[in-house]
């Protein structure tokens, strides 16, 4: 089988399994809301952490520069677009919001990850991590904005969870800390909740 339809057919089996247990009454709404917040603001920032520490060096980082400026750069341009086309539907509001976030925030990490990883190996993960830090910048920045009220830029909001553990991440590899085993040990754990890989 090719490698390359492998994090595909793992996660279809994710699904059916999700499907199942959702019928059986072993997951519901509540459980799977609680499950989603453990993602996004534990196992994911893990996985950021862990992915750049271990995979950044300062010739990656040299070389995959580029690619946080891709990232910053095409959430810049398809905001613009979005803001174009949704006037153009005459769409006002939260409406006009969500559309803006909906063109704007592609899946960065969560695709690109297994597959990178099946065709290029671990070590070239850093770059679509890379990637997500200029497009993190801007989702957490403008992009969130259309959501909650405040401010179009909060320090606080740009410094969440996420990009947290991308920055430290790259201070820590970058640096050459080195983490005892039994931390990235447990840290890789926690990562493989958000992405099996």
């Amino acid at each position: 089988m090719f490698p390359i339809l492998q994090p595909f057919l793992m996660l279809f089996m994710a699904i059916i399994l999700g499907a199942v247990l959702t019928k059986f009454g072993i997951l519901d709404q509540e459980f799977n809301k609680r499950l989603s917040r453990l993602v996004v603001k534990v196992s994911f920032p893990a996985m950021l952490f862990l992915s750049m520490y271990q995979n950044i060096s300062m010739d990656s980082f040299r070389r995959g520069l580029v690619f946080s400026g891709l990232g910053l750069g095409t959430s810049v341009f398809l905001a613009f677009t979005a803001a174009l086309t949704g006037r153009h539907l005459g769409l006002q509001g939260k409406t006009f919001g969500t559309y803006q976030i909906l063109c704007t925030n592609g899946n960065n990490v969560f695709l690109p990850v297994p597959l990178i990883s099946a065709i290029f190996g671990l070590e070239y993960v850093v770059y679509a991590f890379l990637f997500e830090l200029g497009a993190g910048f801007f989702y957490w920045s403008y992009g969130i904005s259309h959501f909650r009220p405040g401010p179009r830029f909060s320090l606080k909001r740009v410094l969440n969870q996420n990009i947290s553990a991308l920055f430290l991440g790259l201070l820590g590899g970058l640096s050459g800390l080195a983490l005892p085993q039994y931390i990235t040990g447990f840290l890789e754990m926690v990562a493989n909740i958000a992405i099996g890989f």
